[in-house]
């Protein structure tokens, strides 16, 4: 299955959900100055989002396009890519969790056709400093998913990226609840370096295919005359430097002697 049919399967699905299938917005928001690209499928639906009535109801679905560059140090890693799209439903102050995980398994599991007993679900852990509670209800609405397939699906604390793949997972656990925390600084400092000498070797491996042994040789013959060129340039700069001085120096003498024999020819004219 490709990401055309996968696209088709998501939005015919929604649907028969009863949402409104719209077009995809520009890459470039007309009406959003905040980032230079549309970065992310609910980008264009912040308004409605934050209120404002959609004209075509409380319920769309949608394929939107997204560029990001604000990220480009991170492109490479497990979560982050330059240009992509995403799939996405909204409930404009219509349903909740509990219809929008029903349907999502019945997505995954029914129309893509993936074995439940492949799937993982992480919930969000919470934000004490921001009121925000741990989502248990939703986990437990996945709990109740799997429960339906005869899976016992247990659920964990994992914290953050960091702290997840220390701990590791255990046997019978599918449900993680995470925080929004990717890594500690050290992990991302590696990270970068690597991609930073992954993306070095590809750009000499690539300019290696372009070129064959006598591009090279003769490639190393211009820049060895090149070399020579410009150190003959350099001495050349320099004698005339000093061929400058020798004949600055010698003209201001050759002056100070003219002078010094007027000098003497007037004392002798006025003796």
């Amino acid at each position: 299955m490709n990401a055309q049919k996968i696209r088709s399967k998501y939005l015919e699905f929604y649907k028969k959900q009863g949402h409104a299938v719209v077009e995809r917005a520009p890459l470039i928001l007309t009406n959003d100055p905040t980032t230079l690209f549309t970065g992310a499928g609910m980008q264009p639906m912040i308004p409605y989002l934050l209120g404002e009535a959609h004209p075509e109801g409380k319920r769309i679905a949608d394929s939107q396009t997204c560029l990001r560059a604000q990220d480009i140090d991170d492109i490479g890693d497990n979560r982050h890519t330059t240009f992509f799209e995403m799939l996405g439903n909204w409930s404009l102050g219509d349903y909740f969790k509990e219809e929008q995980i029903g349907w999502m398994w019945t997505f995954l599991t029914e129309e893509i056709g993936l074995d439940p007993q492949r799937l993982y679900v992480t919930c969000f852990i919470g934000a004490p400093e921001y009121d925000i509670e741990k989502d248990v209800e939703a986990a437990k609405l996945w709990q109740k998913k799997f429960a339906e397939k005869g899976i016992d699906a247990k659920m964990a604390d994992i914290g953050s990226e960091e702290q997840g793949a220390a701990r590791g997972v255990n046997p019978g656990e599918r449900i993680f609840f995470m925080t929004a925390v990717k890594t500690g600084g050290a992990v991302m400092a590696v990270r970068k370096l690597l991609r930073l000498v992954i993306r070095a070797v590809r750009i000499v491996r690539c300019f290696m295919s372009l070129i064959s042994l006598s591009m090279i040789q003769n490639l190393v013959k211009i820049v060895i005359r090149t070399v020579i060129v410009v150190d003959l340039w350099r001495l050349a700069i320099t004698y005339l430097w000093h061929i400058k001085k020798l004949l600055r120096e010698n003209l201001s003498h050759s002056i100070s002697q003219i002078l010094t024999m007027d000098l003497d020819l007037s004392e002798s004219r006025l003796q």
